[in-house]
């Protein structure tokens, strides 16, 4: 029950940041976690791992009638739907070349089950965008059989890619040296990054930095 109460608040970020897409929803939904009995939830690409997006639907199976929760029905349709907002928005700005960096579902954890970087990876592939990815948790095998996809060595391996994806915030990405990052971005015009891991960074004017939840990071 804990776990489809958090489904429920995350449900509520992201459907926040959706309706609100001018606003910066991450910025104010800190605000509002600062009141003393409030949780802080943060928009993202989705939920992953064996808890959260599992327990609703354990719910749902146990309820005697389950046509009552339609707050929980409605949670899962937004949450599975999320990387489906992801790749949308990239092919609204025509990307070509992308990196999708992590597939765990959180970071420095090697579990990927329903990862929204395996939907992200795969639709995208789909629509004919090159996407190579990238985590050090997983080899080259790992990472073609889980998103049909080539693997790429970090961070040379950005150096042609117009995008990047950043979905697990694994310390890789937190702690490789900034100009090290930045030297590899030749291309680069968009980073949308899910956790806020790199919202530290500053980066070269070409590049639109969006952490989840930004004011139009889905535009």
């Amino acid at each position: 029950i804990e776990n489809a109460y958090r489904q429920l608040d995350i449900t509520f970020a992201n459907q926040l940041s959706l309706a609100y897409p001018e606003m910066d929803m991450t910025s104010v939904l800190k605000m509002v976690g600062t009141k003393w009995n409030v949780e802080t939830y943060h928009p993202s690409f989705g939920t992953g791992g064996y808890c959260i997006p599992l327990a609703p639907q354990y719910v749902l199976e146990g309820a005697k009638h389950p046509e009552k929760l339609t707050l929980l029905h409605e949670s899962l349709k937004t949450d599975f739907s999320q990387p489906e907002e992801v790749v949308a928005s990239l092919m609204r700005r025509g990307v070509q070349k992308v990196a999708v960096l992590g597939i765990a579902y959180t970071g420095d954890l090697k579990v990927h089950i329903l990862s929204p970087a395996l939907p992200i990876a795969r639709m995208l592939k789909q629509r004919g965008v090159d996407v190579k990815v990238h985590d050090p948790y997983y080899d080259t095998e790992e990472i073609a059989k889980h998103t049909g996809c080539e693997s790429m060595v970090f961070p040379e391996g950005l150096e042609d890619r117009d995008a990047i994806i950043l979905v697990s915030s694994h310390m890789m990405y937190r702690y490789t040296n900034t100009q090290r990052i930045i030297s590899h971005l030749g291309n680069a015009r968009l980073v949308l990054d899910n956790m806020g891991t790199w919202n530290d960074i500053e980066f070269p004017e070409n590049i639109n930095y969006f952490e989840a939840g930004h004011a139009n990071w889905l535009e």
